[in-house]
């Protein structure tokens, strides 16, 4: 509650206030903007923060799903030791010497320009997960808008023929 209460008089303020409100969600909004036909069309109605703990089965079943998408990995040792990587972080949670996970989320009510110029208001979810409950490791690369952080989305271009 006090997290909404301080990005509110942020927003109203348009001052650069210093909160991991601020910091996510200036990332999923430059990367959205990225994303856009027109970026430089972009204009935000709405951003609502939230942020809330995650269970510990939840963090492992979300990092399990990124791990098994993730095309960086290229041998089986690799995969070997990022799930153990996982299960010792894990181990550090439940045993009280780490904080527990948390799921950061922003949704974006904004306009911009299609193709033909024409400006459509369209919504988008920006959601990253913290090992620690801190913005403090989220960048571009992490931040997931609409399902896919930044390479994902380059691939899924890429696939669909549309990059050139």
């Amino acid at each position: 509650m006090q997290r909404q209460i301080l990005l509110f008089f942020c927003i109203l303020s348009q001052a650069g206030c210093n909160t991991s409100e601020s910091k996510i969600i200036s990332l999923c909004e430059n990367e959205l903007r990225d994303r856009l036909v027109s970026p430089s069309s972009y204009k935000r109605v709405t951003a609502e923060f939230t942020a809330q703990a995650i269970s510990i089965p939840e963090y492992k079943r979300i990092l399990t799903l990124e791990t098994a998408g993730d095309w960086t990995i290229a041998t089986k040792n690799e995969l070997k030791l990022k799930f153990d990587k996982l299960d010792s972080q894990t181990n550090e949670i439940n045993a009280g010497r780490q904080p527990s996970p948390s799921k950061f989320q922003v949704v974006f009510k904004y306009e911009a320009k299609n193709a033909f110029g024409t400006i459509l208001q369209s919504n988008a979810l920006c959601e990253y997960v913290s090992a620690d409950d801190t913005e403090i490791r989220a960048s571009e690369f992490n931040v997931k808008v609409n399902g896919l952080n930044h390479n994902e989305y380059l691939i899924e271009l890429l696939k669909s023929g549309a990059a050139q």
